[in-house]
């Protein structure tokens, strides 16, 4: 019967790992689970019946010294969980480290300033040179407007107007060449692909002279000096020219084609000076009107490609280039300047909020603490209780069954159990230093608003010295 009882204990017994009486929470002792598994009512009642433990007995029994065995293993579990816990808290409160990040803070002001005067001392020299030069193409585009006595603003074509101009070069070669394949197709052996070779050609020569003309000499007229508008007034003459012989050549080369004489270029070139007007038909004269059309549009676009006033666009060009790069130099700096300043703004309030966290963690670890001494002492007074509540338990039941054996004298005590150390819960340090930290928070949370202050202030005084570099270096006026 014995043994059948003991194999259902063991059935029965709980599955818990040894480390896991060492957490009083989840598994605060069991005085009904040890009296199970230790068959401390079965183990009683056998030893009563006997007359054991004698009445002159002094020593524990087997059994009751399990009990003391047991009692003890819990309390030193229970001692052990409070000193990892122990240390946990100890570890999670040093690693709340603030004091270097609060003084950062108190210093932020001082740090942008560094920070910004590097920045600034980088840029100084770009922003010197591409100040100096716009500063000398400026006064260089004053002393042509006086020495030409311009009042006006330069009408300059901007750099798409620029590419325009010289796109309708393109297209009017394009348009003209394909016009002009057709009337060529008709005297010549390869059709309408080889006269759109050569028409091409005759376009591109006139159109572009044409431009050339109208870009570099037309523009002379409007010179104040006689002897520049006299080149101009020759540049008309001869651009015309150009214009006009382009034409008849282009003309009397497609007609001695279509009369298939041999030598076509040099029978053209001859009816030209002999015979300029005299065509052979009116596919001719449709071809000479083209092209004088497309010639003096083209010297037209190069007129208008830029300012009128010969040199006055390239020199404003020069100008608002130079100002331009230098302003987005400036532009860079400036933009540079906010972005330190935003992120010292954002790294001060950064640092506040952990701060603030930092506090609020040492708060929660500290009452962790306290209650993890308090959780202990109530564990430490439960298993102590159940000791006497098992030894009573053990006792009664063998007294049940002595039958009328005296109890030995010892059934009126309870045995002392093992001192074992407890870890130091002591929370007065953490306190104070918790509230020199609170302190300093608060401290620096009260100065918030003037060390921000300070940031923008040094910020206003970094962005006054680019707007002094920009006076310094450039004059709009005029521009």
């Amino acid at each position: 019967m014995g043994i059948l009882h003991r194999f259902k204990n063991w059935l029965t017994a709980s599955k818990r790992p040894i480390e896991a009486l060492g957490h009083p929470d989840l598994y605060p002792i069991d005085i009904e689970q040890i009296t199970i598994e230790l068959d401390l009512l079965e183990k009683a009642k056998d030893l009563g019946q006997k007359g054991l433990p004698a009445p002159d007995a002094k020593m524990l029994t087997g059994s009751e010294a399990d009990i003391v065995r047991t009692i003890e293993r819990h309390r030193q579990g229970n001692v052990n969980w409070a000193v990892r816990r122990l240390a946990v808290l100890s570890e999670a409160m040093s690693k709340q480290q603030m004091t270097l990040q609060v003084n950062q803070a108190r210093q932020a002001d001082e740090e942008f300033n560094r920070k910004a005067n590097l920045r600034l001392a980088d840029f100084e020299a770009r922003l010197r040179a591409s100040g100096m030069q716009a500063r000398v193409h400026q006064e260089e585009l004053e002393s042509f407007r006086a020495l030409n006595r311009l009042t006006r603003q330069s009408r300059h074509q901007s750099a798409l107007r620029s590419i325009l101009a010289l796109a309708i070069v393109g297209i009017f070669i394009l348009i003209e060449g394909a016009a002009n394949a057709t009337l060529f197709a008709q005297g010549l052996d390869g059709g309408w692909l080889e006269g759109l070779v050569i028409a091409m050609l005759f376009a591109a020569v006139n159109v572009v002279l044409a431009f050339v003309v109208g870009k570099y000499l037309l523009r002379q007229l409007f010179h104040r000096s006689w002897p520049r508008k006299f080149v101009g007034i020759a540049g008309a003459v001869l651009g015309l020219l150009s214009v006009g012989c382009m034409a008849l050549l282009t003309t009397h080369y497609r007609d001695s084609l279509t009369a298939g004489v041999e030598n076509a270029a040099t029978v053209a070139f001859r009816s030209v000076v002999v015979q300029p007007l005299m065509f052979s038909d009116i596919f001719s004269v449709i071809l000479c009107v083209l092209s004088v059309g497309f010639g003096v549009a083209a010297m037209v676009d190069g007129l208008f490609s830029d300012d009128l006033y010969p040199g006055y666009g390239s020199a404003s060009r020069r100008a608002q280039k130079s100002l331009e790069e230098y302003e987005a130099d400036l532009a860079e700096a400036r933009e540079e300047l906010e972005q330190l300043k935003e992120g010292a703004l954002a790294e001060f309030d950064g640092i506040v909020s952990r701060s603030r966290g930092v506090i609020a963690s040492l708060q929660n670890c500290i009452e962790d603490k306290r209650t993890t001494a308090s959780r202990l002492s109530t564990a430490m007074h439960d298993v102590d209780h159940s000791l006497s509540a098992l030894l009573r338990r053990f006792r009664t039941e063998n007294e049940k069954h002595r039958g009328g054996v005296p109890r030995p004298a010892y059934f009126d005590e309870y045995p002392a159990l093992t001192q074992v150390p407890l870890p130091n819960f002591d929370i007065e340090p953490d306190l104070a230093s918790l509230e020199t930290r609170r302190n300093m928070v608060e401290a620096l949370v009260a100065e918030a608003q003037d060390i921000r202050a300070r940031i923008q202030a040094s910020f206003s005084q970094q962005f006054d010295s680019l707007k002094t570099l920009d006076a310094n270096f450039t004059n709009k006026e005029g521009t």
